[in-house]
């Protein structure tokens, strides 16, 4: 039997002219006429208009945004902006702005996209080394500083566009004070939050605060003048903003907080005499006895309420009494000035110890959420480190010193381990100088002065400083 012929394996073309094709042929392809066509006399029907196979080049696959190449990652940190992030960055006044406004904004606005999931991602962070201390660094690094570069791409590009609205560029302003500040970078957070309330004062001083109907508008203002106290308290010069009455009692505090620190400020500018001060004194004493009548008020309401959060009232009281302090003092160049105000400072104290306490009272499990290492808010850290550093009665300013050991470990621009020590160093400076103190647990409330003669009738008094219960 014979075997059956074989054709020998050659490479198929493609790329002949049609007539080759029909005849199934090799054609040689060669232009403008095919040599096979041309020594049979048959008419060459010449290549298809279609380009071939093998001569067509890869097709480019669509750049893939950022928001694809990561979006597993940025979708998780973004959920927990929602969920962990925005209620650090409220506090204990329950904010539209972080819980709702920023993240509805995050899905249609690629300007504020990135910046929640870096400010968020950074949090993480934070809550790791918190949990492990010796973690230097998890492994989201990365993708926060990819995050932050792309924020800050988009806020340019946003910044060269025409029409671009002011709010969009405030809230990703005070993101990045956000995310500086977990960092650990507080110049870098005091010159954004200085740009960012640069921009709030150019758009009111076009528009009233009261007359703003987009609620987002009205929540950055609001926000604006309590950042603009830090800024006062981290000792850069305050913007003036377009100060009105708000009507809610917590946005009242933050008017009345900065109209007084301007007038402190200006007080503390004043190198001779203080009394054409007196008035403007007077009228902000005025409106701190109005606050006090509305508090009351609130409080009164507040009882009957058991959806209202405890803490609140107590925040608002301890910021009101350190402020009505410093009021009251600023015109004074004695220290003795502050020994009047004791029972204030005690108040405060105990201010401090009841929000503590319904801090280590809330559930975290069953809220699914870590307990709060750091807040935007200014709160218990600054009202203590006034405390410690104004009051010279040794047993509430050790007791404010403690106190700040229990605290959030970072309240805005101000961190706890750094306002300890220096509340401790001021403490130690300015009791140097006696010869008996009481240790940490002091219980005391009379000082008592001895004198002595130890070298005789002739001879130099010697003071001893005792206290006893």
């Amino acid at each position: 039997m014979m075997a059956k012929r074989q054709r020998a394996a050659t490479s198929r073309s493609r790329t002949g002219c049609h007539t080759c094709k029909i005849r199934h042929i090799k054609c040689d392809e060669q232009k403008p006429e095919r040599h096979q066509c041309k020594r049979t006399g048959r008419k060459c029907d010449g290549y298809s208009q279609q380009r071939p196979r093998n001569d067509v080049e890869p097709t480019r696959k669509p750049k893939i945004s950022a928001d694809h190449r990561i979006v597993r990652e940025e979708r998780h940190y973004l959920y927990f902006f929602n969920m962990q992030t925005a209620q650090a960055l409220s506090g204990v006044f329950d904010s539209a702005l972080w819980r709702r406004q920023i993240p509805q904004l995050s899905e249609c606005e690629p300007v504020v996209r990135h910046a929640p999931a870096a400010v968020s991602a950074a949090h993480e962070r934070a809550l790791a080394l918190q949990r492990d201390p010796s973690t230097r660094r998890i492994s989201n690094e990365r993708f926060i500083v990819y995050q932050y570069n792309e924020a800050i791409q988009h806020l340019r590009s946003y910044l060269a566009s025409s029409g671009g609205k002011p709010d969009l560029m405030l809230i990703t302003c005070f993101l990045f004070v956000c995310l500086e500040m977990l960092n650990g970078n507080m110049r870098q957070a005091l010159d954004h939050l200085e740009a960012g309330l640069k921009i709030i004062q150019g758009t009111t001083d076009q528009q009233s605060p009261s007359t703003q109907s987009n609620e987002t508008d009205r929540e950055l203002f609001h926000l604006s003048l309590r950042l603009n106290i830090q800024l006062a308290i981290n000792e850069r010069p305050m913007v003036a903003l377009n100060l009105e009455s708000m009507f809610s009692e917590e946005k009242l505090t933050d008017e009345l907080m900065n109209r007084t620190l301007m007038f402190i400020r200006v007080a503390g500018n004043e190198r001779t005499g203080r009394a054409h001060l007196e008035s403007q004194q007077l009228q902000l004493r005025q409106a701190f006895e109005t606050w006090n009548r509305a508090f009351n008020c609130l409080t009164t309401k507040s009882r009957s309420t058991a959806k209202e959060d405890p803490r609140g009232p107590l925040l608002l009281r301890m910021l009101y009494l350190d402020t009505w302090i410093w009021m009251n003092t600023c015109l004074s160049q004695n220290q003795t000035a502050f020994d009047s105000y004791t029972p204030a400072f005690a108040e405060i104290i105990h201010c401090v110890t009841q929000v503590i306490e319904l801090d280590a009272a809330v559930d975290y499990k069953s809220t699914k959420r870590a307990p709060d290492i750091f807040t935007l808010e200014t709160g218990i850290i600054t009202c203590l480190y006034y405390v410690a550093t104004g009051r010279r009665e040794p047993t509430i300013r050790r007791e404010a010193i403690r106190l700040l050991g229990l605290c959030t470990n970072q309240e805005g621009l101000w961190e706890k381990r750094v306002v300890m020590k220096t509340a401790q160093l001021v403490m130690d400076l300015e009791e140097e100088n006696l010869s008996s103190l009481p240790g940490d647990n002091i219980r005391c409330t009379r000082q008592v002065e001895l004198l002595s003669k130890p070298n005789g009738p002739d001879g130099a008094w010697y003071t001893r400083v005792h206290f006893v219960e």
